[in-house]
């Protein structure tokens, strides 16, 4: 399995009683993955998986994402992270 590892952020003062998406939207906009499908998994990639630069990708792909989100409310600043152990 390959991999690629971006970022993103958004913000957004659009606000519904149902989603707000205008945020995450941003973010991925903002984290180059506009267009394609994202399919969360838990937290592992497997051990012999390889890094990769980011590739073009296609419009509808289905990517798989390990994704690390936080939500917050306006004026708040939020982060998050995600931890990579080097195989080194």
């Amino acid at each position: 399995m390959n991999y690629f590892i971006t970022t993103g952020s958004g913000e957004s003062d659009l606000k519904s009683s149902h989603n707000e998406t205008g945020s995450f939207d941003a973010a991925l906009v903002n984290a180059g993955l506009t267009n394609v499908n994202l399919v969360y998994y838990s937290s592992m990639i497997p051990k012999k998986s390889k890094e990769i630069i980011k590739p073009n990708l296609e419009w509808g792909k289905v990517i798989g994402s390990i994704v690390s989100q936080n939500d917050g409310t306006p004026g708040q600043t939020i982060s998050v992270g995600l931890l990579i152990k080097s195989r080194k």
